[in-house]
């Protein structure tokens, strides 16, 4: 009997070692898992989870940093591959007339002859396309480009002329920006085309008599409007 109970002792307390060991272990282990690795230790979204993925993504090239602003996104793409340059006025501003160069441009109705500061040339060509598949019927005015025009300062503002007085009086009106001006020789009834003006320049329906400066022969107009670099009469034709 009495060896009976202290074998029955011997049982109970290797039984109790046998459970506080395990207890141990698995303590232990379970310590290890959070410690090194675990879900929420290393690995989790404290540490190169969700917000720290998050961050990084956004600061190395993210939709935010990296997308349609910062490296080639929309706004960048618009500014160099899309629709020309907007034309700006400050472009055409000028203090003489060296300042000023032209070219054309083809539009629907035409050809407009662009003049800007010859320092924006370069950005008002690329603002001025020439126009394609225009459609028919628009009913608007067409006429060419003069072969001739000059860039101008008037004003402060780049604009342009076209040289009429230096142009051959029989093909002085060919394109439209400039006219013949006719004139009769004192004391004869024969009209002579004797030279070239523009059309912008306005002339008063006065009798004008002026002196050809190469031959010193009168002639007298039906206007004010007289050849460039004649003078008037000294006196009325007889």
């Amino acid at each position: 009997m009495q060896k009976r109970s202290v074998e029955f002792c011997l049982l109970v307390l290797a039984l109790s070692s046998f459970a506080c060991s395990g207890s141990s272990d698995s303590a232990s282990s379970g310590g290890a898992s959070n410690g090194g690795g675990g879900t929420y230790g290393a690995g989790g979204s404290s540490r190169g989870g969700t917000s720290s993925g998050a961050t990084a993504g956004s600061a190395q090239g993210g939709f935010t940093s990296a997308g349609s602003s910062g490296q080639g996104g929309s706004i960048s793409s618009a500014g160099s591959g899309g629709s020309p340059p907007v034309f700006q006025p400050s472009w055409k501003v000028c203090s003489v007339d060296a300042d000023c160069v032209v070219f054309d441009q083809n539009t629907c109705c035409g050809c407009v002859v662009v003049s800007v500061n010859r320092q924006f040339e370069q950005e008002a060509r690329a603002a001025s396309p020439s126009a394609t598949n225009c459609p028919s019927g628009l009913g608007c005015a067409s006429r060419p480009c003069p072969t001739d025009a000059i860039g101008a300062c008037k004003q402060g503002v780049c604009d342009y002329e076209v040289p009429c007085g230096t142009r051959d009086v029989m093909a002085c009106g060919s394109d439209g920006y400039c006219r013949s001006l006719s004139g009769q020789a004192c004391g004869s009834t024969t009209w002579e085309t004797l030279g070239c003006l523009s059309w912008d320049i306005g002339c008063d329906t006065v009798v004008t008599c002026a002196v050809d400066p190469a031959s010193g022969i009168q002639y007298q107009f039906p206007d004010s409007c007289i050849p460039q670099s004649w003078a008037a009469c000294p006196s009325s034709c007889p």
